[in-house]
């Protein structure tokens, strides 16, 4: 889940506004539990209300299990913070899952860079099913990443769609609750497709080429837009784009200048 404050507070290197949380603010996080169908009827059913929840519900419909970070006293007037999970499905306000968090009054506006791709450029003899990875440099905004397009010199394309997965300091898929050595620092984006096209031994024709292309409108959770196209990849010579060949192909800066 992600969600952007509605004050401006900069512009990003495409020009695009970036939009900020209070300054040097303490600020509290609620995620809501829905409110649970018929309590009595089904022992501990995690199923919301209605098809259309007051809180949150995972495809199923059943409301969020904030873990009973939050129970009444026994008087029943207050909340109290409880020191462990229930497990219990037990609605609002019970579910719900608060956190706190302090704010700098920092704004970060540099463009990420991608670090790794898979496979290389140019690469050879790339498997079929071979998964195309870009690596980030920071955190990216998973949502961002339906804006990755794979192209091809071919008539038709394979489907494709696009995931990410934040990583550690060790480059492992991070683990809900982990911290310190185990906190995201980074992101690597995933693209799924069909089994690429294979040139049959017998036939003459032109081999299959694929083009990943990451296009300005993809964005860290800064809201960075990824221009200019700077990599850190081994061997390229988009390190250090300049304003007159901002773009990358093949590793090599290219002429287009506008952010698409």
């Amino acid at each position: 889940m992600e969600f952007f404050s509605d004050s401006q507070c900069g512009k990003n290197p495409c020009g695009a506004p970036i939009f900020c949380l209070p300054a040097s603010a303490t600020l509290q996080v609620l995620a809501k539990a829905a409110t649970l169908a018929e309590l009595n009827a089904v022992p501990n059913n995690p199923q919301a209300a209605s098809i259309f929840p007051d809180g949150v519900v995972d495809m199923a419909n059943n409301s969020l299990d904030g873990g009973g970070e939050l129970t009444t006293s026994p008087s029943g007037q207050s909340l109290i913070l409880s020191p462990k999970k229930d497990g219990k499905a037990e609605g609002p306000p019970v579910d719900n899952f608060y956190w706190s968090f302090k704010t700098t009054d920092e704004v970060k506006d540099t463009a990420p860079k991608i670090s790794t791709i898979t496979p290389s450029a140019k690469e050879q003899n790339v498997l079929q099913d071979a998964l195309v990875t870009i690596t980030f440099d920071g955190l990216m905004s998973l949502s961002s990443f339906s804006n990755l397009v794979l192209k091809t010199n071919k008539q038709y394309n394979v489907w494709y769609t696009a995931a990410g997965v934040n990583l550690n300091s060790k480059d492992k898929p991070v683990v809900l609750g982990e911290y310190g050595i185990g906190a995201a620092i980074k992101t690597r984006a995933e693209i799924l497709h069909g089994a690429f096209w294979q040139k049959p031994p017998e036939l003459n024709a032109t081999d299959a080429f694929y083009y990943p292309f990451v296009s300005s409108k993809v964005i860290d959770i800064y809201q960075n837009c990824f221009y200019p196209a700077n990599t850190d990849i081994t061997g390229s010579k988009c390190a250090d784009l300049q304003p007159n060949a901002p773009s990358c192909f093949d590793n090599a800066p290219s002429v287009v200048t506008t952010p698409c």
